[in-house]
């Protein structure tokens, strides 16, 4: 090569050990080819995706995806499902740690790769955390970092009741309307199927007078009757004057027809129709 030609490649060379960490000894006969090799599996590690490994019965699985703070692409949410019932199938996992890459746990979603509509993107989600949920193995969450979105809903998929009833009664006093509602869209906690989760929960959106849950609240009165909810909800609701006294003697009125006697007799107490 003449030195015009030699000095550009030697340039472009030394960028690409600078773009890619790419330094210590290399063929002379080929530098540039090894240097794009590794500049490739530089590239493929740094695409978003779940690693895993097994380690002394324990699986790992990393959620990879550094550029964007660990956010879970589509293609992500839709590989957990299927990954978690091959370390559930698999006899040599006793156990499974989540944890995210470097720094931060997971920034939640990666919104520019999901590119079906609202309710398709949910449901990825959803599949992913269920399966999560449903893993039959023990399962920690091991954060560092950020942990907001559909990471908060990786990293409490596997709370027990007792974890959750900690959780909401441990928030503070004095929440925003934006506040609950980040709250209650990243756990769906108006939607719970759990009844001890959603009292703990419809206690705090009567507290703060959080409107959203109210038809969630009109659901869990009229649904079932045990005295223990009902005598507790009712008195919040009295509590919170004109508001919750009109929102009470509504559900109330549309309630008492399916309560316990008993039930009936306490509460016709508290919201004296």
């Amino acid at each position: 090569m003449t030195r015009s030609v030699v000095g550009p490649l030697r340039r472009r060379l030394c960028r690409l050990r600078e773009l890619f960490g790419l330094y210590g000894r290399e063929s002379a006969e080929q530098p540039f080819l090894i240097a794009v090799r590794r500049g490739a599996d530089t590239i493929r590690r740094m695409e978003p995706q779940l690693l895993h490994s097994v380690t002394d019965s324990v699986a790992t699985v990393v959620i990879h995806h550094p550029a964007k703070r660990n956010a879970m692409t589509a293609a992500m949410w839709a590989a957990l499902p299927p990954l978690l019932d091959a370390l559930a199938a698999d006899p040599g996992v006793r156990a499974l740690v989540l944890t995210g890459e470097g720094s931060t746990f997971c920034a939640g979603a990666d919104i520019s790769t999901l590119r079906g509509s609202p309710e398709e993107a949910q449901s990825l989600a959803v599949r992913a955390e269920e399966a999560l949920a449903a893993f039959p193995k023990p399962t920690l969450a091991a954060i560092r970092g950020h942990c907001v979105g559909g990471g908060s809903q990786l990293a409490a998929a596997q709370w027990t009741t007792q974890e959750w009833q900690h959780f909401l009664g441990a928030l503070p006093r004095g929440l925003t309307a934006a506040q609950l509602g980040d709250l209650d869209r990243a756990f769906r906690l108006s939607e719970q199927g759990n009844s001890e989760i959603l009292f703990a929960w419809l206690q705090i959106a009567v507290r703060h007078r959080y409107e959203p849950a109210m038809p969630a609240l009109e659901r869990f009165l009229t649904s079932q009757g045990r005295r223990k909810f009902v005598r507790s909800r009712f008195t919040s609701l009295m509590a919170e004057g004109e508001w919750g006294q009109a929102l009470a003697r509504r559900i109330y009125e549309r309630a008492r027809p399916g309560y316990h006697p008993l039930t009936v007799s306490s509460v016709d107490e508290i919201v004296r129709m």
